[in-house]
């Protein structure tokens, strides 16, 4: 999800454009009579980020801008307003649904993950890494199997755990400081200091993969012994990496500043990573966000780098490459 603390300069989005070697997704994603586009009523709503209830048709995206989460179905085209955003919460970057009722938003400088209850939007814990850390920006969250949550900073080289007691309450650590390691963090206005943003899990919970939107590499970590290593990727890179998922062995990324939707097909132990598609669509308007449902791919369009962006915010259906 997106680490842009000032908005990208439309020259930027315009050399990407220019890019070549991408192909077209293919139009009218509608299948099963699901909406080929979902709408967001807010003309603040900026969508950043967008996941599904485990089990259900139910779908959540949060806003960059205005820091509500919105709540919708699958099934239905227009999401509405669930969890408001205010003052001391203005922004919302990852959000992850469990499969136990819960809802997790990451705050980004906020340096905040809250915790709801996905049925009704009650907030159940607030948790802080202000006392780990400075200048922290909380972007993306992943849930593992064993009910942990991991957090990235796109801002400091740190990623955080959430669990929960014997008796249920929520507490969230330092589970690792990437500093050393090969996951070499850098630091500057806007793109430059744009770092760690979108995340994933095996499905056993084995591996994170997180990737950078500045570098556009994969760094896999070993979540029994954390250790940390470079995704081979074959020599490429694919820069402006936001916001990440995955159906099997496929990793889906969507990559805002180069409108462009990539998929790469992982090895067995996420080691190395090929090329599987490369999608350009004349709807993406700087992804930030993918999620893999019924079939399809859906790409949350962010427009963050418009002066005067098109309403009402969407999030687009395309076929799954």
């Amino acid at each position: 999800m997106t680490n842009l603390f000032t908005r990208v300069p439309l020259l930027l989005a315009a050399t990407a454009l220019a890019l070549g070697g991408a192909t077209a997704a293919s139009p009218g994603a509608s299948a099963a009579g699901l909406p080929a586009q979902y709408r967001l009523p807010d003309p603040t709503a900026y969508p950043e980020s967008i996941t599904r209830q485990p089990g259900t048709d139910t779908i959540y995206v949060t806003s960059f801008v205005n820091g509500t989460v919105y709540r919708g179905s699958l099934h239905e085209p227009d999401l509405h307003p669930f969890i408001p955003g205010d003052a001391a919460h203005p922004s919302a970057n990852g959000v992850k649904a469990d499969r136990h009722g819960h809802l997790f938003v990451a705050r980004g400088t906020a340096q905040l993950v809250d915790v709801y209850r996905a049925s009704d939007g009650t907030l159940l814990s607030e948790l802080s890494t202000a006392g780990f850390d400075t200048g922290s920006f909380l972007n993306d969250l992943v849930v593992t199997p064993d009910g942990s949550v991991y957090v990235n900073d796109s801002s400091r080289p740190n990623v955080f755990r959430i669990h929960q007691d014997e008796r249920g309450r929520f507490a969230i650590e330092r589970w690792l400081d990437l500093t050393g390691s090969v996951f070499k963090y850098q630091s500057g206005p806007g793109l430059a200091g744009a770092n760690a943003n979108g995340i994933v899990a095996s499905h056993d919970g084995r591996h994170l993969l997180i990737g950078t939107t500045n570098t556009g590499r994969l760094y896999r970590i070993d979540t029994a012994t954390k250790q940390v290593i470079e995704v081979d990727l074959g020599g490429a890179t694919y820069p402006y990496i936001d916001g990440m998922n995955l159906s099997g062995h496929t990793l889906y990324m969507a990559r805002n500043a180069a409108d462009r939707v990539t998929a790469l097909r992982l090895n067995a132990d996420w080691s190395r990573g090929t090329l599987h598609a490369d999608l350009a669509d004349p709807r993406f308007a700087f992804p930030s966000s993918v999620l893999p449902a019924n079939g399809r791919l859906l790409v949350a369009e962010f427009q963050y780098n418009r002066t005067s962006p098109t309403l009402p915010f969407t999030i687009d259906a395309i076929p799954l490459p």
